[in-house]
């Protein structure tokens, strides 16, 4: 029997339950947005680190380097991003994670943090798209944000290759990372995304 989607999302929410899914990609990939989309299905919070760190009181020195499209020392990020994950108000929803934990060894704090808090991470959705993909998407939008220049953009890419990469790869070696094919149409990624996750609930 071919299932919906709503029936594969009904599934997926059963499996996942108060755990979290830890999304992934490119700049442009449409990471926030599918989890967003896949969130109004769950009645779950979406949590980005870049978002938690621009709307919190941090120093200027940190600002600047958001700016410049640089990612923050580990032991900054972990100050004020993971303390966020166990939230009271969190407790019992299911989490969806926007790149949270984009250097190599953060994802070690944030799988402890998210297991501390009640949500461990059961999967890793990976938006997969290529640099020209991104360079293309970035050219017909505008976030309005200071590290939106293409000057920073070229820094996020190779900051990505350099330091989230090996983030990804550690996901894949604990068995958590789940492919997706981010290079079509958003809901032919959505689509893809639904299908991939409930192959992993079916799974376990």
């Amino acid at each position: 029997m071919v299932l919906t989607v709503v029936q594969q999302i009904n599934e997926i929410s059963e499996w996942l339950g108060p755990g979290s899914l830890n999304f992934f990609g490119r700049p442009y990939a449409g990471k926030d947005e599918r989890a967003k989309q896949l969130a109004s299905y769950l009645d779950a919070p979406v949590l980005g680190g870049g978002e938690i760190l621009r709307q919190s009181q941090i120093p200027s020195h940190i600002k600047e380097m958001m700016r410049r499209g640089e990612l923050i020392p580990s032991d900054n990020y972990k100050e004020i991003v993971l303390p966020f994950l166990g939230q009271a108000m969190l407790a019992g929803k299911p989490l969806l994670l926007s790149s949270v934990g984009r250097m190599a060894g953060e994802e070690e704090g944030v799988l402890a943090a998210t297991e501390a808090a009640g949500h461990p991470i059961l999967a890793v959705p990976y938006l997969q798209t290529t640099d020209q993909e991104t360079i293309r998407r970035h050219q017909l939008a505008s976030r309005g944000r200071d590290d939106d220049t293409p000057e920073a953009l070229a820094i996020r890419l190779d900051v990505y290759k350099e330091k989230t990469i090996p983030v990804l790869k550690a996901y894949e070696d604990k068995g958590l990372l789940v492919v997706v094919d981010a290079m079509p149409e958003e809901e032919i990624v959505f689509s893809s995304l639904i299908r991939a996750l409930h192959e992993r609930a079916r799974a376990a």
